[in-house]
């Protein structure tokens, strides 16, 4: 890989969160959250997750323009909050055990 840039460039949404999902279920039926001592909740590892990625292409790809006050992202890496919040939902409403409203 040339460029962190490219790798951010070239992920594939679909894969990293049927990854991320099955790790949260991991963390969520009792298994290690990493190398914190303390038990995690899944819901907390998804966002964990999200912020970090969005934060190393802040930090290693964004172009600092003084003219731009937000952060632009390829199409694919946008929808990475949107599959973060969906599956939030999903984990309180498997945890609460309701489905309406």
């Amino acid at each position: 890989v040339s460029s962190v840039r490219v790798v951010f460039q070239s992920v594939s949404i679909a894969p990293l969160i049927a990854l991320l999902l099955k790790q949260v279920a991991v963390v969520a039926l009792g298994g290690k959250s990493g190398s914190s001592s303390k038990p995690v909740p899944a819901k907390d590892v998804l966002m964990d997750f999200c912020l970090q990625v969005l934060a190393t292409y802040h930090r290693h790809c964004y172009s600092t323009d003084a003219s731009k006050k937000q952060l632009v992202i390829s199409k694919r890496l946008s929808l990475l909050p949107l599959f973060v919040l969906a599956a939030r939902k999903l984990m309180f409403l498997i945890q609460s055990g309701t489905w309406d409203h």
